[in-house]
């Protein structure tokens, strides 16, 4: 699995050995970056020093469609994240629109102030609710930060799952709170047989992520026993299976209590936008854009990661002036499907791009760009 964008009316795609390799559906995504500064500290009476980190969430409001109040068939959480010292509590908005399928559209941010989660945009693109369709609907998100030393076991198994981290790669109280009772964390035997779920066989709803947290003791003979979810995202089948897999596992040693292990899995088939309108239906009457110019400098072409790990696809209409020396402005978005941040990628695509010169340049541009995921 490729990611191709194309710009349609211009011959231009990534080639396979060009494109961002999709990773395997049990990869994990790479570890968050370090902060550009140290985390906040603070030191209590006794001189202990205490981590300031927070585990920030983003809980959803009623969602309102003119004034009536819709009930979602389907939410899905985004994911949650680590961030330093204290979280301004502001809610951000998203106003959007319903179709005939009850597939949430046209998603903007009504706020300016980006949430701290550039995942919030597209978990919401994934809700399901009722059919039929619907106009001028909105929803408030509200950010929740909490200690990581305060969080719940059921918090911290999640955001430890769903972000592929192992020991050491995530801040030890998340681990501490995660863990169960017992000596396996302090004293792991030698794993002598690992086995995995097929999680292409396991049934997902679109633009979905799924974790199972499990516990497990292991037996004098090394064989895993009292095998459990603790805590899961509530695809059942995904809990199945992991326990299925560890099942199967087997140490070199034993006994051993309060053994945890989690999966993940990623919805691997893209869902894809709505049908794009053709540019020229939005083109400007008065536009001077007859002849297209050969790109000079050809666009840059980069799949929004947050949209890459759901696997949703996207596109956008956008209008530019060329000028005679090629350079492109007054770039603007005419239209963006699912979600506005398709419209803010494409935007930065054809501003770093450069067309060929020409005596008298160009206004009232428009191209649509397309944000697929293919197979080659």
């Amino acid at each position: 699995m490729s990611h191709r964008l194309a710009l349609i009316g211009v011959v231009l795609a990534l080639s396979p050995a060009a494109a961002q390799q999709r990773p395997p559906i049990v990869s994990p995504p790479p570890p968050p970056p370090p902060p550009s500064v140290p985390p906040p500290v603070v030191a209590t009476s006794s001189g202990q020093i205490i981590n300031r980190q927070k585990l920030l969430d983003y809980r959803p409001g009623d969602v309102r469609c003119g004034s009536e109040t819709i009930r979602p068939e389907r939410v899905e959480r985004p994911l949650t994240m680590l961030r330093y010292g204290d979280v301004p509590a502001i809610p951000i908005m998203l106003r959007f629109r319903i179709d005939s399928t009850g597939r949430p559209l046209s998603i903007v941010r009504e706020s300016e102030r980006f949430p701290e989660n550039d995942d919030l945009l597209p978990s919401f693109a994934a809700w399901q609710f009722p059919d039929g369709a619907r106009a001028d609907c909105s929803i408030s998100f509200y950010p929740v930060a909490e200690p990581i030393e305060r969080v719940s076991p059921a918090a911290a198994r999640r955001y430890l799952a769903l972000g592929g981290f192992r020991p050491g790669q995530a801040p030890r109280p998340l681990w501490d709170r995660a863990q169960l009772p017992g000596g396996c964390v302090q004293r792991w035997p030698q794993l002598l047989t690992q086995s995995f779920p097929r999680f292409d066989t396991i049934a997902a709803p679109p633009a979905s992520l799924s974790a199972t947290f499990l516990g497990f003791d292991i037996d004098a003979e090394g064989v895993p026993t009292n095998i459990r979810t603790l805590d899961s995202d509530g695809n059942a089948a995904l809990d199945v299976a992991g326990r299925e897999a560890i099942a199967k596992w087997r140490y070199a040693q034993g006994p051993r209590t309060g053994c945890t292990y989690p999966y993940h899995r990623r919805q691997q088939v893209p869902l894809a936008p709505p049908e794009a309108p053709d540019p020229a239906a939005l083109r400007d009457p008065a536009a001077r854009c007859d002849t297209a110019e050969a790109w000079q400098t050809p666009p840059v072409l980069t799949f929004p990661d947050p949209y890459r790990k759901r696997a949703i696809e996207g596109w956008a209409i956008i209008a530019f002036d060329v000028a005679p020396w090629g350079a492109t402005g007054n770039v603007r978005v005419l239209a963006a499907e699912p979600t506005s941040d398709f419209g803010d990628a494409a935007k930065r695509v054809v501003e770093q791009s450069r067309k060929m010169a020409s005596e008298t340049g160009a206004s009232g541009c428009t191209e649509r760009v397309r944000f697929a995921m293919t197979s080659d």
